[in-house]
């Protein structure tokens, strides 16, 4: 999670997902562990060259701290990428947020996952394909690499694109917003979340998955506590 307040290095890190962190983790031990066996069959060639076991045996010892050394490398190289670039998927999520007058952009969560719009009719899905601008540096797909973002008081998706970010949906956290599992008639993936949108959006329909499902699992929970505190203050403030 992060917050708005003055972000730390661990803040930062914090607000990468847990599977993605993992995976840093591992690419720098398989980088680790590529790089010494490599240096061993460097060393056994030379060895073999010389006719000289003694460079085999040296390059086994000296492995051990190659491995260790390219591990902490790609640790280091890798590390620094990941946080600012959820820096500035963060950044520019709030901006959206900002530009449509959305109140309270603490930002819960973010995350990588896939956008796919659904429309309620074919009607619905020609006019938007005519309305669309042609974006040459975007490949034409109906499922879409996104980034997710999960505020207090909306939710934001975004691609990515040469020369920066496209807003692909914003959705308000209010009584309006519905949040489901696809239906049988929905040609979408049977795991996926279905934000039907409200506001900017209303009317649209967003189908969201991801390759991190212990990120989308607590996106799915969050949102649909927000979505209940607004439903019964809705509810309350009606009683009134």
């Amino acid at each position: 999670m992060a917050t708005d307040a003055v972000l730390s290095v661990k803040n930062a890190w914090n607000s990468v997902a847990l599977e993605e962190r993992l995976e840093l983790v591992s690419k720098a031990k398989a980088q680790g562990v590529a790089a010494a066996i490599c240096f061993v069959l460097l060393a056994g060639s030379i060895g073999y060259g010389f006719d000289k076991i003694e460079f085999l045996f040296g390059g086994i010892a000296a492995s051990l701290f190659v491995g260790q050394l390219f591990s902490f490398y790609s640790w280091r190289s890798n590390k620094p990428e990941a946080i600012l670039k959820y820096l500035a998927a963060r950044s520019v999520a709030r901006r959206y947020a900002y530009g449509y007058r959305l109140p309270d952009l603490d930002v819960i969560l973010i995350f990588k996952g896939f956008y796919q719009q659904i429309f309620s009719d074919a009607e619905l899905e020609q006019l938007y394909e005519s309305t669309k601008t042609v974006d040459f540096n975007t490949k034409l797909a109906s499922t879409k690499p996104v980034w997710i973002c999960l505020m207090r008081g909306a939710v934001v998706i975004m691609s990515e694109r040469r020369g920066g970010a496209k807003l692909e949906f914003i959705c308000p956290v209010t009584a309006e917003a519905e949040l489901r599992k696809p239906r049988p008639d929905e040609e979408v993936d049977p795991e996926a979340l279905v934000l039907e949108g409200c506001g900017p959006t209303k009317g649209r329909i967003a189908a969201i998955t991801s390759q991190y499902p212990g990120a989308f699992y607590v996106f799915e929970k969050q949102l649909e506590r927000l979505l209940d505190e607004t439903k019964r203050k809705a509810i309350a403030l009606e009683r009134i």
